[in-house]
C-alpha cells in the first residue's frame, strides 16, 4: 500500500525549496543595500575631506557651494538607502519565517510518512508471524499422528 498523500509531501518539499530561493534572493538584495550603505559613508568621508581641505588656502566659493550641495545630497541619499535597508531587513526576516513554516509543514508530513510506512512494516511483520504459526501449528499435528 501507498502512502496516499505522497504528492501532498512532494508539493510540501517543492514549497519549501521555493521560499529558500525566496530568502536567498531577499537576502541578495539586503546584501547589495548594504554595499550601497558602504560605498555611500565612504563617498561621504573623502568628500567631506576634500572639502576641509579646499577650505584652507585659497577659497573658491564655488567648489564649497557645489561640495556642500553634494554632501547634503550624499546624506539623503543615505537616509534613503537606509529606510530600505529596514524595509528590506522586513523583508528577509518575513522570508525566513515562511521557510520556517514551510520547514514544518514538509517535517510534518515526513512523520506521518514515517508513521505509516512503519505500520506497513508492522503489520507485514504480524501476517508473515501468522503464517509462520500455521505452518508450525501444522506441523505439530502432523507429528502427533
Amino acid at each position: 500500500m501507498n502512502f496516499r498523500f505522497e504528492p501532498l509531501l512532494n508539493l510540501r518539499k517543492h514549497h519549501e525549496d521555493d521560499c529558500k530561493y525566496k530568502l536567498k534572493k531577499e537576502e541578495v538584495v539586503l546584501l547589495n543595500i548594504q554595499r550601497e550603505i558602504v560605498a555611500l559613508d565612504q563617498r561621504t568621508a573623502q568628500e567631506a575631506s576634500y572639502l576641509e581641505t579646499a577650505g584652507t588656502g585659497r577659497i573658491d566659493p564655488f567648489l564649497l557651494s557645489s561640495g556642500s550641495r553634494l554632501l547634503s545630497y550624499l546624506r539623503q541619499k543615505r537616509t534613503e538607502v537606509d529606510e530600505a535597508r529596514v524595509s528590506q531587513e522586513k523583508q528577509v526576516a518575513a522570508a525566513r519565517d515562511d521557510l520556517i513554516f514551510a520547514r514544518k509543514e514538509r517535517k510534518t508530513m515526513e512523520k506521518l510518512k514515517e508513521n505509516f510506512l512503519d505500520q506497513q512494516n508492522k503489520a507485514e511483520l504480524n501476517r508473515e508471524q501468522k503464517i509462520l504459526d500455521e505452518i508450525g501449528i501444522g506441523l505439530v499435528h502432523l507429528g502427533k499422528r
